[in-house]
């Protein structure tokens, strides 16, 4: 009988198509992955450039007003500023006058149940 010189190969070349299938597959997955991500971010790319349009428009209006704010004589803006002034005191005074209203209904219901 004829014996054959035959080798195993070695473990790192059996181990070498596993993992180039094993490589391709995860390029497929991932390849799958980035297109789900890119699914879901287009809708708020689109939202976002959406709204920003719409923050353009806002700002290029309100930009026009005070141009022509601008324009005021000062006697115009001193009313503004008075009228400001005073709307800032009255809202002051609101606040207050509610914090007041709660610790005098505090106090008056620790009185009620101590009597």
């Amino acid at each position: 009988m004829i014996k054959q010189n035959y080798q195993e190969p070695s473990r790192k070349v059996q181990d070498e198509p596993v993992k180039e299938i094993r490589e391709a597959r995860l390029s497929s997955q991932i390849k799958l992955i980035v297109q789900g991500i890119r699914k879901r971010i287009d809708p708020y790319r689109k939202q976002q450039k959406g709204s920003a349009i719409c923050l353009n428009g806002k700002l290029k209006k309100v930009s026009s007003q005070y141009a022509g704010l601008a324009e005021l004589d000062s006697q115009q803006i001193q009313e503004l500023h008075i009228y400001q002034t005073h709307w800032r005191a009255c809202s002051l005074l609101v606040l207050r006058l509610s914090w007041w209203l709660i610790i005098l209904t505090w106090v008056g219901l620790g009185f009620y149940l101590l009597i």
